[in-house]
């Protein structure tokens, strides 16, 4: 990725300069995908070579999940670290909801140290993916909070995040249903409805 030779670097488009992300995004956990999207082979340009190709390929029966935040309560950020003559690059990924359920404290709980794959999108229309095969997202930190006054917000914020370049651009398919073994037909409730061979396989 060092080999690129030199180009304009120009200002973004001034039609779509919105900050923020839109309320929701996707997750899906590392070991329930069977193909992740990939950078190309030779990237012509620096545009390409942070855009990735293809789209995910779930295992059977696993699918994207959505993951509710507040409005204008959630938050990308990346920036380097490590030395100048080594410097890598972190993703972090912002979630807060007010008067959290117990469905989303059970998330942490259960997923603080699992791997997981984050699609998130901003206004401006971009979709980013945060983590990728080889260094997947996972939850960094969290913190739960009542305030001390009845005017106050129940709250929790967990920051996922993912480590060694900026989170790529995916334009790819967003799987939200479960998927199933090559040569089956499923309906519009994904239910299976005819193998390979044309054979009815509901009772």
């Amino acid at each position: 990725m060092c080999d690129f030779d030199a180009e304009d670097i120009l200002a973004g488009n001034e039609c779509h300069k919105e900050g923020g992300l839109l309320g929701v995004a996707y997750y899906a956990f590392a070991e329930d995908i069977e193909e992740w999207p990939s950078l190309p082979n030779s990237p012509a340009n620096f545009a390409e070579s942070a855009t990735l190709e293809g789209d995910f390929v779930m295992k059977p029966g696993k699918y994207f999940s959505m993951l509710e935040s507040e409005l204008e309560m959630s938050e990308y950020k990346g920036e380097g670290q490590g030395s100048i003559s080594a410097l890598s690059a972190i993703g972090r990924h912002t979630f807060r909801q007010v008067a959290p359920s117990s469905q989303v404290v059970g998330f942490v709980n259960a997923n603080k140290n699992r791997r997981m794959a984050l699609v998130f999108e901003g206004y401006d229309g971009s979709r980013r993916l945060l983590g990728k095969q080889s260094w997947p997202a996972r939850i960094a930190s969290f913190e739960e909070g009542t305030g001390q006054k009845l005017a106050e917000e129940r709250y929790i914020t967990f920051v996922m995040d993912a480590g060694k370049s900026l989170p790529f651009y995916y334009a790819g398919e967003i799987p939200l249903q479960p998927s199933t073994p090559e040569g089956i037909i499923v309906d519009e409730f994904g239910e299976d409805i005819v193998d390979e061979f044309g054979n009815n396989i509901i009772e």
